[in-house]
């Protein structure tokens, strides 16, 4: 899927491979975009495909503080991939569990993945909530 606003409380299982990586990806040009309280993969099969969320673009807001904003991204190779583009944060997501994060349910590899040509991003914080 390919946002280029707010994206906030989907669901997504069983998707297989997806494409362009990401079950949630976010393209060049699609500043400002912020991924909130959605669920991925979380279903035990871990066949979900490469990547639950993809950033390729700038200021990217992938979690938040509250119970509301978290992910919970599981099942896939890597949870959360930042490609290219400044000032993404993540903060308050839950991988490589289940929703309520009483159980594990595994990624593949990375619960989170900052490639070389990214820069500022911030991972987690200070805070419990942020972590």
């Amino acid at each position: 899927m390919q946002f280029n606003s707010t994206n906030i409380g989907l669901r997504l299982q069983d998707m297989g491979n997806v494409s362009g990586g990401g079950a949630i990806d976010i393209r060049p040009g699609a500043d400002n975009v912020t991924v909130a309280g959605n669920h991925i993969g979380n279903d035990g099969d871990v066949d979900f495909g490469r990547f639950g969320v993809f950033v390729d673009a700038n200021s990217a807001v992938i979690g938040g503080t509250s119970v509301a904003d978290r992910n919970t991204i599981s099942d896939t190779d890597s949870a959360i991939v930042v490609a290219n583009g400044t000032g993404t944060t993540i903060s308050g997501n839950y991988l490589g569990v289940t929703p309520d994060g009483t159980a594990a349910l595994q990624n593949g590899s990375d619960g989170v993945w900052v490639w070389a040509a990214a820069g500022n991003v911030t991972v987690g914080g200070s805070t419990v909530a942020q972590r």
